[in-house]
């Protein structure tokens, strides 16, 4: 009798022993896999990544390039016409080419790569000078267009994600209407918008959507944290990132764990989100020791709540691109990208105050890469698109440009 008892405490005591190690609260393993349920993923998961590697990002391609730069046709000639008429884009180019010139081939990432070609800053280090990197793109109907060009590049059909964890996001893009200018359609696609982040956009901040040559069109697309696409490719030292993603832009650099990498160029898009008001309404980001943040309230949080204090189309607000008056930007070619932010110069007191909150949050940007350890580079922002450009101290670059004294 007493051996049956002792048998089955024997029982009874491995059973709660094997139910206590299948506990998934007790096992690591299956503790980390509840974890990935109750969300949101790391950027650094790695179950997660081996999945954005196998299922989202595309290869290179081995084909010859298809790029319509290389075509004469009619068609090709209106697309290409940007090249030598967009007057911002040709100095961009030109600078672009003096900062990597003689330099070997390196590692880029482009973000807003619209279709590989069309403003691209990147395909000249690809084609002329042997770089490899990552093309991201949000917009289906570019990406599709991008992987017929047959970049040699990582590619993947996805936005930047805000945040340092992926999710799903609308995206807001823009087509040319069919009474739109040649070339109009291009540019008004370069220009799609995260919803979460449209109060803050370039096109919503300069009260101009495309000379209302545009329509809107809607695509959910998945978001990828940088730091994600990243380390699934296994790079974590990049020569070149280009940084153009319509207003994002600011809160995909607080995301990224500077720490796990090297990049020695940034080129960064950024239309402060204050120059629309000359009160603060606590939207900026104050800068602390070592490049630290503190007090940086997210844009695309309570976006709908800040609505009120957006411009009105009845009050557009100034930049520093003058209207052109060239007869090239007439209806019969393309509009360049400085007329689309091209605004009536302002008078009033408003615009004056506007205009020095726009300096005030344009240094704190600046002094955002500064204690990164970042120089800027000396350029016309306001006369390149806005787009700002930082080298990292100590690469090999920097010590380039330093014993030019282009920097």
């Amino acid at each position: 009798m007493w051996r049956r008892a002792a048998l089955f405490i024997l029982l009874a005591t491995l059973f709660f022993f094997l139910a206590g190690r299948l506990d998934p609260l007790e096992d690591p393993h299956k503790s980390h896999l509840l974890s990935r349920l109750r969300g949101p993923l790391r950027y650094d998961d790695p179950v997660f990544l081996a999945l954005l590697r196998r299922s989202h990002l595309i290869q290179p391609s081995p084909l010859p390039y298809a790029l319509l730069r290389d075509q004469t046709d009619y068609q090709a000639k209106v697309y290409n016409s940007h090249m030598y008429m967009d007057f911002a884009y040709a100095k961009l180019q030109k600078l672009l080419l003096e900062v990597f010139s003689g330099e070997g081939p390196g590692f880029f990432v482009e973000a807003g790569a619209v279709d590989g070609e069309f403003l691209s800053n990147t395909l000249f280090l690809e084609r002329d000078f042997g770089w490899t990197g990552l093309l991201v793109e949000a917009d289906g109907d570019m990406y599709r267009n991008l992987l017929q060009r047959h970049r040699k590049a990582w590619s993947c059909h996805c936005c930047l994600s805000p945040h340092p964890y992926p999710y799903r996001e609308v995206l807001i893009k823009y087509s040319g209407r069919g009474d739109s200018q040649p070339g109009t359609s291009m540019y008004a696609r370069g220009h799609g918008v995260l919803q979460s982040h449209e109060p803050v956009s370039p096109l919503q901040l300069s009260g101009n959507m495309i000379d209302g040559k545009a329509l809107p069109l809607y695509e959910s697309v998945q978001c990828f944290p940088l730091a994600s696409l990243l380390l699934a490719l296994n790079a974590t030292y990049i020569h070149f990132i280009s940084l153009d993603v319509e207003g994002a832009e600011m809160d995909i650099l607080l995301s990224l764990p500077w720490d796990q990498f090297t990049v020695d160029v940034w080129l960064v898009e950024y239309f402060p989100p204050k120059i629309h008001s000359h009160k603060s309404h606590g939207n900026s980001f104050s800068l602390q020791n070592e490049g630290q943040t503190d007090n940086y309230e997210n844009e695309s949080t309570n976006a709908v709540n800040r609505a009120d204090r957006l411009p009105g189309q009845s009050n557009p607000i100034t930049t520093n691109a003058q209207t052109p008056t060239n007869s090239k930007d007439s209806d019969d070619g393309p509009i360049s990208s400085s007329r689309i932010y091209s605004q009536t110069p302002a008078t009033t007191p408003h615009h004056q105050t506007s205009s020095e909150a726009r300096k005030k949050e344009d240094s704190s940007f600046v002094e955002f890469f500064t204690l990164k350890g970042y120089d800027q580079y000396p350029m016309d922002t306001a006369d390149m698109m806005h787009n700002y450009l930082f080298v990292r101290r100590g690469s090999q670059i920097h010590r380039k440009l330093k014993r030019y004294e282009m920097i």
